[in-house]
């Protein structure tokens, strides 16, 4: 009885696994996807500013409410790593989405605290191509966009901790 238990929990396990995977690759041209820090409105704009102008991204679109934070960024050019030019890849761009849901209910007078969600989207060209290619997976690509997004969650939790 008892290996049976354990046996099904294994199961449940790597079910589990494998639909969280599948659900995470539906989205066309993410390649990296990360929950992030909490912040207030403000802190959230002042951190997004600050870091992506450092990155040299430009914010083609703001929105902030009481229900949500919505940045993202141009699409930006950068150079390929050398494993996207070993695998023929000419030219690769990158784009941030940043979302923002509260956190929880506040009282009256209380900031809004919003919960962040960091997408990174990279496209590829191939060498002679003019078609940009979605859903290349690249370890590389990956590491940069997690380290913006490290540093956006650094900025916030040390915002966040020192009120």
């Amino acid at each position: 009885m008892k290996k049976n238990k354990v046996l099904f929990s294994v199961i449940i396990i790597v079910l589990t696994s494998l639909f969280s995977y599948g659900c995470a690759t539906i989205d066309k041209n993410v390649t990296y996807k990360e929950k992030i820090s909490r912040g207030t409105a403000e802190d959230v704009s002042h951190v997004v500013q600050m870091i992506l102008h450092r990155r040299s991204y430009t914010i083609i679109r703001s929105e902030v409410s009481l229900n949500q934070i919505y940045y993202e960024t141009n699409w930006s050019l950068r150079l390929p790593y050398e494993s996207e030019q070993n695998e023929g890849f000419s030219d690769v761009r990158t784009k941030i989405i940043l979302k923002g849901r509260p956190h929880m209910r506040v009282e009256y007078g209380q900031e809004r605290l919003f919960n962040i969600e960091f997408i990174g989207e990279t496209q590829y060209k191939l060498k002679g191509e003019d078609v940009w290619l979605e859903n290349h997976d690249n370890t590389e690509a990956r590491g940069f966009l997690k380290e913006i997004a490290y540093e956006m969650n650094t900025e916030l939790s040390k915002r966040l901790y020192s009120q």
